[in-house]
């Protein structure tokens, strides 16, 4: 009990409210600067070939990976590098957008961070991430010898 005269003070409980999981398949993604807007499919990885399925008309959403989210992982999504999906991407800048629209119909946009060319059995990029960062694929060189891996920071959800 409290004595009489002396005033209380009841303390606050904090609560922390942390922001729902927002994720989705994704069917579309678009670089809006380079003037691309293509499909997504879903892309599969045959471990006994050492192959993915591609698409000449689509791009491809690696499903061993992350769907776009806003709390973390990487969302991998590939395609060639012809003009009806991602030649145009060879022309990509750092701080070009990508946005990526999902099944559920929420809209991804991602900001290009960085770019890099790998060998083709280079899979450090399909690695998780702590962020969720996406990361697009396609060829590069002279005779589409290389990868070309294009990094993406989340920047909003809607």
């Amino acid at each position: 009990a409290t004595p009489p005269g002396v005033a209380t003070t009841s303390t606050p409980s904090i609560v922390s409210v942390e922001s729902p999981r927002i994720s989705g398949s994704p069917t579309h993604i678009a670089f809006p600067r380079l003037n691309v807007s293509v499909g997504v499919v879903p892309g599969y990885y045959n471990a006994a070939t050492q192959t993915w399925t591609l698409s000449k008309d689509n791009a491809q959403f690696a499903t061993i990976t992350s769907e776009p989210n806003n709390k973390s992982g990487n969302t991998f999504i590939y395609g060639h590098n012809r003009w009806q999906v991602f030649t145009a991407l060879l022309s990509a800048k750092l701080g070009d957008e990508a946005v990526v629209t999902t099944a559920n119909g929420h809209t991804f946009t991602y900001v290009l961070h960085s770019i890099t060319d790998v060998q083709p059995n280079d899979t450090r990029f399909l690695g998780d991430s702590k962020e969720p960062i996406l990361t697009v694929q396609t060829c590069s060189g002279i005779h589409y010898e290389n990868r070309r891996m294009l990094v993406f920071q989340l920047k909003e959800v809607a």
